[in-house]
């Protein structure tokens, strides 16, 4: 059963926004089952916390979204191609979580079931590209990927390290959407930030970082004993107000309004990619995570996921792309010495829901394991774009996490 504080939230922004039918227009492609369409920027989104109520109605959390449309009189930005192909978005059956959701007669039908082509090497190099974007204080940085200055930047629009903070892309008729998350916020300017360091280490850790030898606090007092944690605390505190899976919903929300009859995809990286993954569980709505934490056990504390990894549930299309020499993808930066214990992060989930694409650089190209191998724009040049094909996405139903620890 889902928690009551999710389900609710899932009813409310499937009846203000709904998920209509969509499909990406056909192009010139290279076979039959594929569809190739052009997506540029159309908003910057920026979504702080607390500045909106609990239970705020769009109207209210209005202000607290604060949206930059590209400059219709400039130079536009670049168009970035992707394929999409007819995917099972819904791959099983069962009433588990989105069976609960027909009641406000959420459809998935064959018009709506376009996934992105993971299998194409563009695809997935220029998802890579959006992500990426979703990272940077100003947009004329030269780490910036989408190309040219057309966009209307002011200095009132907020870009604190706290919140929730990424790009809409559209297709030219507006009828396909991506909505791009930015991941942990890690800056010589702005160190790392407090709020994505609670979310992180409420999402990705056993416990909260309780029993760990790492230089915080826990962010929830959740542990009864020693590797003794409470579930249910757990899960209520994953959906308090300070939870960027809340404001993701609420941003997803608000950006459905504005395109009522639109296909979405959502994409990120990191922190931004397990947000993507999360939201996109609860809305039905397909997913790609760069190098992100495993998210499979904060899915299964919300009710999102059954705890039986093998139950043949209900779910949207998940991808998580990540390669082998990244210790946050593959959830080995943990211990009292590795560099995410110095940063204040408590990241010992490794399990993924949906399928992972896994790059072996290790094997491949005698890489060594470091969070270098992390950084998103490193990994596009080094990785994605050398690589002359995608890796196979498959499932992993072997992962265990947080196998020393008793849950109530």
């Amino acid at each position: 059963m889902l928690p009551a504080q999710t389900l609710i939230r899932a009813l409310l922004y499937l009846l203000l926004s709904g998920i209509a039918k969509s499909s990406l227009n056909a192009g010139s492609d290279r076979d039959s089952d594929t569809r190739a369409a052009g997506f540029r920027l159309r908003h910057v989104f920026n979504y702080r916390l607390g500045q909106h109520a609990a239970y705020s109605t769009p109207l209210d959390i209005k202000d607290s979204i604060e949206m930059v449309d590209s400059h219709p009189s400039s130079q536009p930005f670049a168009t970035l191609k992707v394929r999409a192909h007819d995917g099972n978005n819904v791959e099983h059956e069962n009433d588990l979580q989105v069976g609960k959701l027909q009641q406000v007669n959420l459809r998935v039908d064959k018009a709506s079931n376009l996934v992105p082509n993971t299998s194409d090497k563009e695809t997935v190099v220029n998802l890579a590209k959006m992500t990426s974007d979703a990272y940077l204080f100003d947009p004329r940085e030269p780490s910036w990927l989408n190309t040219s200055l057309g966009y209307n930047f002011t200095s009132r629009f907020g870009w604190e390290g706290d919140g929730i903070r990424g790009h809409v892309f559209t297709t030219e008729d507006y009828g396909n959407v991506i909505v791009a998350f930015k991941g942990t916020t890690i800056d010589p300017r702005d160190k790392i930030s407090g709020q994505d360091q609670t979310n992180d280490n409420k999402l990705f850790s056993c416990c909260c970082g309780a029993q760990n030898p790492y230089h915080y606090v826990p962010v929830c007092n959740c542990s009864t004993g020693q590797f003794q944690c409470d579930s249910n605390c757990l899960a209520t505190s994953l959906l308090q107000n300070d939870s960027y899976y809340d404001a993701a919903m609420f941003v997803v929300g608000q950006i459905q309004g504005l395109y009522p009859k639109a296909t979405f995809w959502l994409v990120g990286h990191s922190l931004g990619g397990a947000l993507a993954s999360l939201v996109g569980l609860t809305l039905d709505i397909p997913s790609v995570s760069y190098e992100a934490p495993g998210e499979r056990l904060a899915a299964q504390r919300m009710g999102l996921l059954p705890w039986d990894v093998t139950d043949r549930v209900r779910r949207p299309t998940m991808y998580h792309i990540g390669n082998t020499a990244d210790p946050i993808f593959e959830g080995s930066c943990t211990g009292l010495f590795s560099l995410c214990a110095f940063w204040g992060l408590s990241l010992e989930s490794r399990c993924h829901s949906g399928k992972k694409c896994t790059y072996d650089t290790v094997k491949d190209k005698g890489w060594r394991v470091s969070v270098t191998n992390h950084r998103i724009n490193y990994v596009i040049e080094n990785v994605l774009e050398v690589y002359d094909r995608v890796p196979e996405c498959v499932e992993d139903f072997e992962c265990q996490d947080c196998p020393d620890w008793h849950f109530t």
